[in-house]
């Protein structure tokens, strides 16, 4: 809470105050003291205060989901300017331009999921508030016609269903090309299956953004579609349709591997989804977020195929498959010659599933089999190879002239070290560090040219030098 009061040891013992004062002061005192201790002050003093104020306001910009409400008492009505304010409640009586420039708090757009403000009025102010727009907009309109300024106050409901049927409109015309009859099936072929994996990335997008929308839209005006108009025919047919929007949102996310989206959306869309739509369960979208399906399918197997099989019915195979190949992709450049083999095995895996070579039970076995390589490791390392970095270096080792089989470990233990020896910052190739750090891999690649037969060549320096960056 933020207001004009400043709490001070002075402040809560003022002579002369009756006891009913000294009382409420004592509160008050009592009650700003637990507040700035919360923030990490320990005293009471104006410095505190006005510290405290500065580190509430930016917080309450900078970061809204730690600062969501935030309660002002005679403050902030001008100078402050935080674009995710989205609510104002108004428990006061306000008028002319102390009016107009509290409801300007909250006209500051800030990226897609807020479009406009709301003013939750408790003091009955409307028509002061229709009375203040007009009186400070109204010079600046003074020479136009009274029909071209019109709409400056709009009526919530309408402008609510207006919206609601613009977003069914836009997601009605994405998924126009989704087979019949429009099933999850259907839009899971055409979202994310064989080829269209890749080919319709751009639409999933739209999918996941339309339907966030949408969500948002229904949710300002579903207790009162009754009242714009609808019947309850209608009302029904509305609902069934965002509910299948939601859930082939949510089967595609799963099945296309595109999971981490969730968190565009964040605790809020699920809230939205369970509230007003009531959809399909999609918790293993918010565990795939946290785990990975590589963690998933070591530590959750039966659960996880389960719930695939529940969620995508007959392209579960292709669905954790994608899901498997998306995590080798983001994971390639931290052991790129590890995960490329592991791509490989799972591509030609998924292939032969298709072709009736191996049945779904055994591609399951085969699966989980993939997933614990990736995690474990494909072959057994020496013991000294006990870290990410040496793992990897051990992993995508050149292959010398001589003594080939001890030679993955030297070359791990010589390049780790001399990776140890980097300064920060040498990623940065217009820095001293970058040379350096160059140069101290050619140094440890010479360690070992003379024993093992290696060949030094900038190629060699460029992929040692693209792992140290990864650690």
């Amino acid at each position: 809470m933020v207001s004009s009061y400043i709490a001070s040891n002075e402040a809560a013992r003022t002579a002369g105050m009756g006891a009913a004062q000294q009382s409420e002061e004592m509160f008050k005192y009592e009650t700003c003291r637990r507040m700035l201790q919360d923030f990490g002050f320990q005293s009471a003093s104006v410095a505190s205060c006005e510290k405290f104020e500065s580190k509430v306001k930016e917080m309450f910009i900078r970061e809204p989901g730690r600062m969501k409400l935030l309660i002002v008492v005679d403050k902030l009505l001008t100078g402050f300017d935080a674009p995710p304010a989205t609510y104002l409640y108004i428990d006061k009586k306000m008028q002319d331009h102390g009016l107009f420039q509290a409801i300007c708090r909250v006209n500051r757009l800030d990226g897609e999921s807020k479009e406009f403000g709301y003013i939750v009025d408790y003091k009955d102010l409307f028509l002061s508030l229709g009375k203040a727009v007009k009186s400070f907009t109204g010079e600046a309109f003074e020479n136009y016609e009274s029909a071209d300024v019109q709409g400056l106050l709009k009526d919530r409901l309408t402008e609510a269903n207006k919206l609601l049927a613009q977003r069914l409109d836009r997601l009605r015309a994405l998924c126009e090309p989704v087979e019949e009859p429009k099933g999850l099936d259907e839009y899971l072929d055409y979202f994310c299956m064989g080829e269209n994996l890749e080919k319709h990335q751009r639409q999933r997008v739209e999918l996941y953004r339309g339907t966030a929308a949408l969500m948002r839209a229904y949710a300002k005006v579903c207790d009162e579609l009754d009242l714009a108009g609808y019947s309850k025919e209608q009302i029904v047919l509305i609902r069934k349709e965002v509910e299948l929007f939601a859930n082939a949102r949510d089967a595609v996310k799963l099945a296309s591997g595109d999971y981490i989206d969730m968190k565009m959306y964040e605790a809020e869309m699920r809230n939205l989804i369970d509230t007003y739509v009531h959809a399909s369960d999609a918790e293993s979208v918010s565990t795939l977020e946290d785990m990975g399906m590589v963690e998933l399918l070591v530590n959750r197997t039966e659960e996880i195929i389960r719930d695939t099989e529940r969620k995508t019915g007959k392209h579960a195979a292709e669905s954790i498959s994608n899901n498997l190949k998306k995590e080798i992709t983001e994971k390639r450049s931290l052991n790129p010659r590890f995960y490329d083999s592991m791509g490989t095995l799972l591509v030609r895996l998924l292939e032969d599933h298709k072709k009736g070579i191996v049945e779904y039970k055994d591609f399951l076995e085969k699966v989980v089999d993939l997933a614990k390589k990736i995690k474990y490791g494909e072959k057994p390392r020496a013991q000294s190879i006990n870290t990410p970095r040496l793992k990897a270096l051990y992993d995508n080792a050149p292959v010398p002239r001589r003594h080939a089989e001890r030679f993955p470990e030297q070359f791990a233990l010589v390049m780790d070290r001399k990776c140890a020896e980097m300064q920060a910052g040498f990623q940065d190739p217009l820095s001293l560090r970058y040379r350096e750090a160059r140069f101290l891999i050619q140094e440890g690649l010479e360690e070992l040219a003379d024993e093992f037969g290696l060949d030094i060549n900038d190629e060699a320096i460029e992929k040692i030098f693209n792992l140290a960056k990864q650690y």
